[in-house]
């Protein structure tokens, strides 16, 4: 994109080295996820409108593990316009906004 730095792994931003985010997505060790993570990975994504995690694409996967890392409570909205219906992807701190009124 122009006008927007070309940011590439371990490349040093302003004296410090860019740290990447691990990509739990694709873990195969239960061992290492927390709690939400293994709720995230465990729900029927097969069903919803985007798919198994497994065939997301890098796009995707990178926004949700940025979205999850969050702090703040924050949501995302995946509309496809072929589909019916949107699918929200939250992270923990959104929990306690949504609380019960997600199935």
């Amino acid at each position: 994109m122009e006008g927007y730095p070309r940011l590439i792994p371990n490349e040093r931003v302003r004296g410090s080295k860019l740290r990447r985010r691990p990509n739990w997505l694709d873990s195969q060790d239960p061992k290492e996820l927390t709690l939400w993570q293994k709720q995230f990975i465990a729900v029927n994504w097969e069903a919803t409108s985007v798919g198994l995690i497994s065939s997301w694409e890098p796009w995707l996967k990178n926004l949700v593990l940025t979205l999850m890392a969050d702090p703040q409570p924050a949501l995302l909205l995946v509309d496809d316009d072929q589909e019916v219906s949107s699918c929200i992807i939250y992270n923990e701190a959104y929990w306690p906004v949504i609380g019960d009124k997600v199935v």
